[in-house]
């Protein structure tokens, strides 16, 4: 289990996609000595803007994803350098807003792509034997929007650093 707390930050080249997402993700599955597996989670709050359209934005990412993981091989002594890979499938709730402000019916976004965490810590009470090893750190992240499956979203970019808590 990896339980991160981050903010991101969220665009593409063509600046028509900013904005800052900040919350939670967590990593549920199993760690062998040499691979591990996991379901993710994520819940992030947002204020992601369209600029060239200056009236849609999302306010959220929901969604989760397959990981695979390091597992044990991540644990370096008194440290812990976690390599995880994964593909997410999410949901961001959009509003469209007219000239007015009304707000106009608008398709909510459902983005997917492939995403990398690095997580880098220190290794909680490491000279007791244990069944299970807990770490906490630094985590830094990236992930790439390829798609939607509806409406229109260009392909992105998360930018993402926070702090975990790894038990495994």
């Amino acid at each position: 289990m990896v339980v991160r707390a981050g903010y991101d930050i969220i665009g593409n080249t063509s600046s028509s996609v900013s904005g800052p997402a900040g919350g939670l993700t967590l990593d549920l599955g199993q760690a062998w000595n040499f691979i591990g597996y996991a379901v993710t989670l994520t819940a992030k709050g947002a204020a992601v803007r369209f600029p060239e359209t200056r009236d849609m934005r999302f306010a959220a990412l929901l969604g989760a994803g397959p990981t695979i993981t390091l597992g044990r091989l991540a644990l370096v002594r008194r440290g812990l350098m976690d390599l995880r890979l994964g593909y997410d499938f999410l949901w961001a709730p959009t509003r469209r807003y007219a000239e007015d402000g009304t707000l106009i019916e608008t398709p909510n976004l459902t983005p997917h792509g492939p995403r990398v965490h690095i997580n880098m810590g220190l290794v909680t009470r490491p000279g007791k034997q244990r069944r299970f090893f807990r770490a906490i750190g630094l985590s830094v992240s990236y992930q790439a929007l390829v798609g939607t499956f509806t409406g229109e979203l260009p392909v992105s970019h998360i930018l993402g650093f926070g702090l975990f808590y790894w038990l495994g």
